[in-house]
């Protein structure tokens, strides 16, 4: 075990070492996507892991990737034009590190870090709207950092960050959806106004015995599905994760369901790990998971939170005739299910 552990990371750190010549941009991609890779691999190798002996030598050449991304994070940082590329890569040393044994006050710095410095930067609409910094920061020290995010004069930035607020207090069960209208009118003009309005329009018109709302699904097969186009059929969306205890103990469940109703049940699955879409296909491939599914990447992912989905697992059931019959509730999902299928 030790060895392919090593062998495996050892892959990715001799990977994209060639001598092609390359633009910053396509480097700081290439980081990303490597970052990614580290830790996909970790979640998939700790499940293999069988001795003590085996999870120290993990954990240590783990932590000696995510540092070395972060030391090529520095040298991209020196060479860096614009404060875009900046923010990216600063983003990714941030993730790698993170990641570590940072302490929660080192984190915390780092992330207030880079919203002083690059506030600014539409770079950072995209994770703070996924919630990226309140992953790492948590509800405690996440308020430092939006303090400092907050005193940007980009239109998109602000936005986003107060869109991010808006999720946060939904998270702790302290939300008010009408702060989603008001965000939406306030800055209409951005591309957070725009995602406001249309999580204001889903979370009030998301209900139960009205038609459902005109959802798309990008699935993993590459095949965009508008929602209301399987009238006639009993459809559940289903969102969870493999990080989703529950989750996992319902599969046998809904197994069963979708083997015994071939014709009258169209399951979809809104898969929420933090991994990329190769190894979610291959783990949802593993474990027989035979039905679509959609990779929305965390919990904080776009359609999740669009919808207003904070916990796990949720479900929402529509009928034939496209009315929602089941929202995420703490009513059987199974007992309304069995009712439609009759």
């Amino acid at each position: 075990m030790s060895m392919s552990v090593l062998a495996g990371f050892a892959a990715i750190i001799l990977a994209h070492q060639g001598t092609k010549e390359v633009t910053l941009d396509q480097k700081i991609a290439t980081l990303r996507s490597d970052l990614m890779q580290t830790l996909t691999l970790f979640d998939s190798l700790k499940t293999k892991v069988k001795t003590p002996d085996e999870a120290k030598t993990l954990v240590k050449n783990y932590f000696t990737k995510l540092e070395s991304i972060a030391d090529t994070s520095d040298r991209y940082l020196l060479v860096a034009k614009d404060d875009n590329q900046r923010a990216k890569t600063a983003m990714i040393k941030f993730e790698s590190l993170s990641n570590t044994d940072r302490s929660a006050a080192e984190v915390e710095k780092m992330a207030v870090d880079i919203a002083n410095k690059y506030k600014d930067s539409e770079t950072l609409c995209e994770p703070l709207e996924n919630l990226t910094f309140y992953q790492y920061l948590g509800a405690e020290r996440y308020s430092a950092f939006d303090t400092a995010i907050g005193q940007t004069k980009n239109l998109e930035v602000k936005a986003s960050s107060l869109l991010a607020s808006c999720f946060v207090q939904f998270l702790t069960d302290a939300g008010d959806v009408n702060k989603f209208r008001a965000l939406s009118i306030q800055y209409e003009k951005t591309r957070a106004g725009q995602r406001a309005a249309r999580i204001y329009d889903y979370r009030t018109k998301l209900v139960l015995g009205k038609p459902m709302l005109d959802v798309d699904l990008n699935l993993l097969n590459g095949t965009n599905l508008n929602v209301n186009s399987l009238k006639g059929k009993v459809v559940v969306i289903d969102f969870w994760g493999f990080w989703c205890q529950p989750c996992l103990a319902e599969l046998s469940d809904i197994k069963d369901y979708v083997s015994k109703n071939p014709t009258r049940l169209a399951w979809f699955g809104v898969n929420t790990d933090n991994w990329t879409t190769s190894f979610v296909s291959q783990r949802i491939k593993d474990q027989g998971i035979t039905w679509p599914n959609v990779a929305a990447g965390s919990p904080s992912g776009r359609l999740p939170l669009d919808l207003g989905i904070t916990v796990y697992p949720s479900k929402i059931i529509i009928d034939p005739a496209g009315i929602v019959r089941y929202v995420p509730s703490a009513r059987n999902w199974r007992e309304v299910l069995d009712e439609l299928l009759k």
